[in-house]
């Protein structure tokens, strides 16, 4: 058996956890499977012989969301590449970390179709009430309909598309989550709207004046978006004091073997029984 911890990305509520969990534990070979959201990583107990990462990774990318490996370094590699590095100090060795680059792109992502989707919010609010802004005379009721139309368009399936790919994605799978909600939410404001705006004789055949909710369905996405680069900033930040602090433990041991002699060694190759020098001012290595 073995067990290691992956990054997952593109989970936005607890439901998502609970999804890749149970698509990891369906994978032949999978013994144990735990995510946690808040932390955005998955840790994976299976049998090497049975199950491979990559099906592993397929598992989790059928849920819609995203298995990093480019993280997940075994001790054996990370030890080759110690030794393999002689011109750096030992311990130093720099990673890629693919998993913080995602993070950033997301966030950036984000950044921009909020962006997007508060400008164009703006002008939709005040063709939605033109008595408060006082361009009744302006505009006729049906031109503004129209326009607000044209700028609810790139909101509602551009800034918003994530939540009609992840919905598709979780009734493929016969599960819902908070993107679904959001979706049928909106694109019920956006097609009824769409309809009154088009075919305005439907409503005035029955006596009924047709309403607008172009600003409902675009001012909903946008906030939510909002909501969710706050999250990834505030992840983010996390996980780096994270990292910082780990960066501050000890990475190497210097041990006491074979004929007394003081030899360092990275410390995921210390074993049980090894003598340990720590020298006035170095750092306990292990506990």
């Amino acid at each position: 058996m073995k067990k290691e911890t992956f990054p997952i990305s593109g989970m936005h509520c607890a439901s998502c956890s609970l999804t890749v969990e149970k698509a990891l534990k369906q994978v032949d070979g999978v013994k144990d499977a735990t995510v946690n959201y808040a932390s955005e990583k998955a840790t994976i107990e299976y049998d090497e012989s049975r199950a491979q990462v990559d099906e592993l990774k397929k598992a989790v990318d059928s849920t819609g969301y995203k298995l990093i490996m480019d993280n997940n370094i075994s001790t054996t590699e990370s030890s080759h590449q110690m030794h393999g590095m002689d011109n750096m100090k030992m311990g130093e060795i720099p990673m890629h970390d693919h998993a913080s680059m995602l993070k950033e792109d997301e966030i950036r992502s984000l950044w921009h179709k909020f962006s997007a989707g508060f400008i164009l919010a703006i002008p939709i609010f005040i063709l939605s009430f033109p008595t408060i802004f006082g361009i009744d005379d302006l505009i006729s009721a049906q031109n503004r309909m129209i326009l607000a139309m044209i700028l609810a368009t790139p909101v509602q399936f551009w800034v918003g598309w994530q939540f009609y790919r992840n919905t598709l994605i979780a009734l493929k799978n016969f599960f819902t989550n908070m993107d679904t909600l959001i979706a049928i939410g909106t694109s019920s404001a956006f097609f009824y709207s769409a309809v009154a705006t088009i075919f305005p004789q439907i409503f005035e055949s029955s006596g009924v004046v047709a309403g607008g909710y172009f600003d409902t369905a675009t001012i909903i996405i946008t906030l939510i978006i909002l909501g969710r680069y706050m999250e990834a900033k505030a992840k983010g930040r996390a996980s780096d004091a994270i990292k910082k602090l780990m960066k501050l433990s000890a990475k190497t041991a210097m041990v006491i073997r074979d004929n007394n002699q003081e030899i360092e060694i990275p410390i995921n190759e210390l074993k049980i029984g090894d003598i340990i020098l720590v020298r006035p001012g170095e750092k306990i290595p292990t506990d």
